[in-house]
């Protein structure tokens, strides 16, 4: 099989050999390159969503402190609290 050279975000790949996988990685590759927006609205949603689970954990973390202190006899029992589960 003939291989493609392919320089593309950081040559994650750099060669692709001949196939249907093959052509599909061309071909979205491609259309990154034409609609580079699309790439941006992606990295967008995953800064939002990577900023939930962040808040997520800091909620989570509260929670543990405020039952913690209870549990020692620091103050009262939370009756809610924390992510429910979210990460």
């Amino acid at each position: 099989m003939k291989d493609s050279t392919i320089l593309w975000n950081c040559n994650l790949f750099e060669t692709i050999r001949d196939s249907d996988t093959g052509a599909l990685l061309v071909e979205a590759m491609e259309f990154a390159d034409r609609h580079p927006e699309i790439l941006a609205k992606i990295e967008a949603d995953l800064d939002a969503h990577g900023l939930e689970k962040k808040e997520a954990r800091r909620r989570d973390r509260e929670y543990a402190r405020r039952v913690s202190e209870a549990v020692s006899g620091q103050g009262a029992l939370p009756l809610e609290g924390g992510s429910g589960g979210a990460a």
